[in-house]
């Protein structure tokens, strides 16, 4: 039966003499990107969900399963890695990114200053610094040879080995922008033209002001275009060669997913009662096919949950949520299992499926859509291909992991309270707290 956390460890406390205890395990690097995800789900779970808000109970059919958990029994902190960072009070904003192991983190202080700082991850020694004015970072990534940072109207590239500035350019605030290894591709949201320029020097590449366009998604070394009028343009991203042009099987929706080699979107049905549907399209062949119809139930968000597996989430009367996994060669349906009220993200792993989001309880589904484990107030986030890593929401309390084949609760130590999102790599996290930036191990 579900048991609440808290008291869970003060049974496990009380019973420490009787169950074996472990130390935090070392967690498996992630056993996969998620740049495939460019679903319109919110982006705290595109990333990502890559992170759902989340608190954890535990089902346990039998009493035998209980004994298998071996958390610490008794609450420390978090081992720290280096020293705090200080960020002049709170911030405003704060936009982290990890990359070939350095932490690079901006954010703005409350005076309206921007800084911007790169860590490395084993000692958290803070390798340079730069301050500059400028308004709210709304995004940090860390590329191949540049780090992008987008504040407000502005877009900047700095030197990820000393933090020198690459180069600056204007852009509005709903333009896309999709970087590759040596390009950086634009849609403008004002009139639908998609450009192409060098990303550390800015020189064009390619244009293509004939297909007004309404989004750009990155598919490795290919651009896929989606155009106002409904087609589906492969390009090479690089050269801008157009590969392949399609018209899929119906028009396109808001919500996108590229993987295994296949574009999924939902098509907007007309009506209430109308049915939504789910098109596969084959962005090497073209071949496009409608492989769910399902009404009059509302599309939420979807994501690839195995090999030519697809899992759908959807709303139906007195808006309950449930997920459907499809196989998406024979379009048989494999399970469909319900879902927490409001749940507004699915995030997948392997065939292990999280849904939920902010403010609701989050349920992990197993293989075949059973309810493996459930959580109410926590973030959470896919630790390696078996385990989770849960957070407490903002307000400090313990960093938790859970092992997804064999049940096992670990917690690892508190963590003081946060006033943003956190990253993490498979041995470290990285949070923005009240005053400063911090750095933990989560290996011990």
């Amino acid at each position: 039966m579900p048991a609440d956390l808290d008291d869970m460890l003060a049974q496990l406390g009380r019973d420490a003499d009787s169950i074996p205890l472990a130390g935090a395990p070392h967690a498996r690097q992630r056993g996969r990107q998620r740049t495939h995800r460019q679903a319109g789900v919110s982006a705290a779970l595109a990333v990502c969900l890559v992170a759902v808000g989340v608190g954890v109970a535990l089902y346990r059919p039998h009493r035998e399963t209980d004994r298998t958990v071996s958390p610490t029994p008794s609450s420390r902190a978090l081992t720290e890695v280096g020293s705090p960072v200080n960020t002049g009070g709170p911030a405003s904003s704060v936009a982290q990114a990890v990359r070939d192991g350095k932490l690079f983190s901006a954010w703005v202080t409350p005076g309206g200053e921007m800084y911007l700082n790169a860590a490395d991850l084993h000692t958290g020694a803070v390798l340079w610094d730069i301050a500059e004015r400028a308004g709210a970072v709304t995004d940090v990534r860390a590329l191949p040879g540049a780090v992008m940072v987008r504040v407000e109207r502005s877009v900047a590239f700095y030197d990820p080995a000393n933090g020198d500035t690459i180069r600056r350019f204007q852009v509005d605030d709903a333009d896309e922008l999709v970087p590759y290894d040596n390009v950086l591709v634009r849609l403008s949201a004002s009139n639908g033209q998609v450009v192409a320029r060098d990303l550390r020097t800015g020189r064009p590449a390619w244009s293509d002001t004939s297909h007004p366009t309404a989004r750009v998604l990155s598919d490795g070394d290919r651009l896929i275009q989606v155009t106002k009028a409904g087609q589906i343009l492969v390009r090479n991203a690089a050269a801008g060669t157009v590969l392949r042009t399609i018209t899929p099987a119906k028009p396109p929706g808001s919500q996108f997913l590229i993987a295994g080699g296949r574009l999924f979107h939902e098509t907007i049905p007309c009506c209430d009662t109308a049915a939504y549907r789910i098109v596969a399209t084959d962005l090497t062949t073209g071949k496009s096919d409608v492989i769910l119809s399902a009404g009059p139930e509302r599309f939420i968000g979807m994501d690839a949950c195995g090999t030519n597996r697809l899992c759908i989430l959807d709303a139906g009367p007195q808006n309950t949520r449930r997920v459907t996994a499809l196989d998406v060669v024979s379009r048989r349906q494999l399970w469909r299992s319900p879902a927490p009220d409001s749940s507004a993200g699915i995030s997948a792993n392997g065939e292990n499926v999280l849904v939920g989001g902010p403010g609701t309880t989050a349920v992990l589904l197993a293989p075949d859509g059973s309810s493996s484990f459930r959580t109410p107030d926590a973030s959470v986030s896919w630790l390696g291909d078996d385990k989770l890593l849960m957070t407490p929401a903002l307000a400090a309390g313990p960093v938790t992991t859970y092992g997804i084949a064999d049940r096992r609760l670990t917690r690892l130590g508190d963590l003081p309270r946060r006033i943003g999102p956190c990253v993490n790599t498979a041995d470290r996290l990285a949070c923005p707290t009240e005053d400063s930036l911090r750095l933990w191990s989560l290996t011990g």
